[in-house]
Protein backbone atom coordinates (compact mmCIF):
# COMPACT_ATOMS: atom_id res chain seq x y z
CA UNK A 1 0.00 0.00 0.00
CA UNK A 2 2.85 2.18 -0.01
CA UNK A 3 4.91 4.11 -2.85
CA UNK A 4 8.67 4.67 -2.20
CA UNK A 5 11.31 7.25 -3.83
CA UNK A 6 14.99 6.13 -3.53
CA UNK A 7 17.91 9.01 -3.31
CA UNK A 8 21.42 7.35 -3.68
CA UNK A 9 24.15 9.78 -1.95
CA UNK A 10 27.11 10.10 -3.44
CA UNK A 11 30.38 8.30 -1.83
CA UNK A 12 32.29 10.22 0.59
CA UNK A 13 35.76 9.81 1.70
CA UNK A 14 36.58 11.31 3.89
CA UNK A 15 39.94 11.39 6.02
CA UNK A 16 43.33 9.35 6.16
CA UNK A 17 44.81 8.02 9.60
CA UNK A 18 47.81 6.99 9.41
CA UNK A 19 49.09 3.67 10.40
CA UNK A 20 51.47 2.89 13.23
CA UNK A 21 54.84 2.36 12.98
CA UNK A 22 54.99 -1.40 13.80
CA UNK A 23 52.30 -2.10 10.96
CA UNK A 24 54.79 0.05 8.09
CA UNK A 25 56.61 -2.02 6.08
CA UNK A 26 60.39 -2.72 6.30
CA UNK A 27 62.44 0.18 4.59
CA UNK A 28 63.50 -3.05 2.67
CA UNK A 29 59.96 -3.40 1.12
CA UNK A 30 59.44 0.09 0.00
CA UNK A 31 63.27 -0.53 -1.85
CA UNK A 32 62.05 -3.97 -3.31
CA UNK A 33 59.32 -1.87 -4.95
CA UNK A 34 56.53 -3.67 -2.55
CA UNK A 35 53.98 -0.92 -1.44
CA UNK A 36 53.99 0.65 2.29
CA UNK A 37 50.93 0.36 3.93
CA UNK A 38 50.47 4.29 5.18
CA UNK A 39 47.44 4.93 6.31
CA UNK A 40 43.10 4.22 5.68
CA UNK A 41 40.31 6.26 4.15
CA UNK A 42 37.35 6.53 5.97
CA UNK A 43 34.32 5.97 3.41
CA UNK A 44 30.83 6.70 3.77
CA UNK A 45 27.87 5.96 1.70
CA UNK A 46 24.12 6.84 2.64
CA UNK A 47 20.99 6.12 1.42
CA UNK A 48 17.43 8.26 2.32
CA UNK A 49 14.35 6.97 1.22
CA UNK A 50 10.52 8.37 1.70
CA UNK A 51 7.59 5.60 2.16
CA UNK A 52 4.53 7.73 1.12
CA UNK A 53 1.11 6.01 2.15
CA UNK A 54 -0.89 5.49 -0.41
CA UNK A 55 -4.21 7.65 2.09
CA UNK A 56 -2.44 10.40 3.60
CA UNK A 57 -3.68 11.24 7.57
CA UNK A 58 -3.16 12.65 10.47
CA UNK A 59 -1.53 9.48 11.57
CA UNK A 60 -0.24 7.68 8.47
CA UNK A 61 2.18 10.50 7.49
CA UNK A 62 4.94 9.95 4.51
CA UNK A 63 7.93 7.89 6.58
CA UNK A 64 11.66 9.26 5.98
CA UNK A 65 14.34 6.24 6.00
CA UNK A 66 18.11 7.21 6.29
CA UNK A 67 20.63 4.40 6.11
CA UNK A 68 24.55 5.21 6.62
CA UNK A 69 27.08 2.44 5.55
CA UNK A 70 30.68 3.49 6.74
CA UNK A 71 33.83 1.28 5.94
CA UNK A 72 37.97 1.46 6.34
CA UNK A 73 40.03 1.10 3.33
CA UNK A 74 43.88 0.68 3.23
CA UNK A 75 45.48 2.15 1.47
CA UNK A 76 47.27 0.32 -1.17
CA UNK A 77 49.95 3.39 -2.05
CA UNK A 78 52.75 4.75 -0.32
CA UNK A 79 52.43 8.01 0.43
CA UNK A 80 55.67 8.48 2.41
CA UNK A 81 57.61 10.68 -0.37
CA UNK A 82 54.66 13.32 -0.14
CA UNK A 83 55.13 16.65 1.89
CA UNK A 84 51.84 17.85 3.93
CA UNK A 85 53.36 21.28 4.21
CA UNK A 86 52.31 24.05 1.95
CA UNK A 87 54.58 25.68 -0.66
CA UNK A 88 55.19 29.29 0.12
CA UNK A 89 55.72 30.37 -3.23
CA UNK A 90 54.82 28.61 -6.91
CA UNK A 91 56.23 28.69 -10.03
CA UNK A 92 52.94 29.16 -12.54
CA UNK A 93 55.20 26.56 -15.21
CA UNK A 94 55.37 24.16 -12.51
CA UNK A 95 51.30 23.86 -12.86
CA UNK A 96 51.20 24.12 -16.40
CA UNK A 97 51.17 21.26 -18.46
CA UNK A 98 54.07 20.46 -20.63
CA UNK A 99 54.47 18.55 -23.85
CA UNK A 100 54.87 15.51 -22.42
CA UNK A 101 51.01 15.93 -20.52
CA UNK A 102 49.45 16.73 -23.63
CA UNK A 103 51.09 13.68 -25.18
CA UNK A 104 49.84 11.36 -22.70
CA UNK A 105 46.55 13.36 -22.64
CA UNK A 106 46.01 12.73 -26.22
CA UNK A 107 46.72 9.10 -25.93
CA UNK A 108 44.39 8.78 -22.78
CA UNK A 109 41.65 10.26 -25.02
CA UNK A 110 41.92 8.14 -27.79
CA UNK A 111 41.35 5.38 -25.73
CA UNK A 112 38.12 6.28 -24.43
CA UNK A 113 37.02 7.60 -27.89
CA UNK A 114 37.79 4.45 -29.06
CA UNK A 115 35.69 2.68 -26.44
CA UNK A 116 32.80 5.10 -27.18
CA UNK A 117 32.75 4.69 -30.70
CA UNK A 118 32.97 0.69 -30.55
CA UNK A 119 30.26 0.70 -27.85
CA UNK A 120 27.80 3.14 -29.03
CA UNK A 121 27.80 2.93 -33.16
CA UNK A 122 26.64 -0.55 -34.56
CA UNK A 123 28.92 -0.68 -37.63
CA UNK A 124 32.05 -0.82 -35.27
CA UNK A 125 30.25 -3.19 -32.18
CA UNK A 126 30.28 -6.15 -34.01
CA UNK A 127 33.71 -6.50 -35.49
CA UNK A 128 36.16 -4.23 -33.27
CA UNK A 129 34.53 -5.67 -30.22
CA UNK A 130 37.96 -6.73 -28.35
CA UNK A 131 40.03 -3.97 -29.70
CA UNK A 132 40.01 -0.86 -27.43
CA UNK A 133 42.22 -0.81 -24.34
CA UNK A 134 40.34 -2.34 -21.65
CA UNK A 135 42.41 -0.13 -18.87
CA UNK A 136 44.80 2.88 -19.42
CA UNK A 137 48.15 2.41 -17.84
CA UNK A 138 49.83 4.53 -15.09
CA UNK A 139 51.98 4.70 -12.80
CA UNK A 140 50.30 2.78 -9.80
CA UNK A 141 48.79 0.36 -12.11
CA UNK A 142 49.69 -2.57 -10.44
CA UNK A 143 49.02 -1.60 -6.82
CA UNK A 144 45.91 -0.48 -7.95
CA UNK A 145 45.15 -3.89 -9.26
CA UNK A 146 44.85 -5.30 -6.09
CA UNK A 147 41.96 -6.01 -4.43
CA UNK A 148 41.12 -3.42 -1.56
CA UNK A 149 41.26 -4.68 1.80
CA UNK A 150 38.63 -3.01 4.03
CA UNK A 151 38.53 -2.72 7.60
CA UNK A 152 35.96 -2.55 10.77
CA UNK A 153 36.21 1.14 11.69
CA UNK A 154 37.24 0.03 15.24
CA UNK A 155 40.38 -1.37 13.96
CA UNK A 156 41.53 1.55 11.60
CA UNK A 157 41.03 4.12 14.84
CA UNK A 158 42.76 2.26 17.13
Amino acid sequence: MYSSSQEDGPSEVVDVIPVDASEKSSSEDAAAGKSVNTGYKIVFDNIDKNVNPRHMRSDNQTRSLHYVQSYAVKDRINYDGISDELPTEVNVFDILPTGEDYKCLKESFAILVSRVIVNFIPFFTSDYKNLPIKHIPHEHSVEMATKSEIVSLLYALL
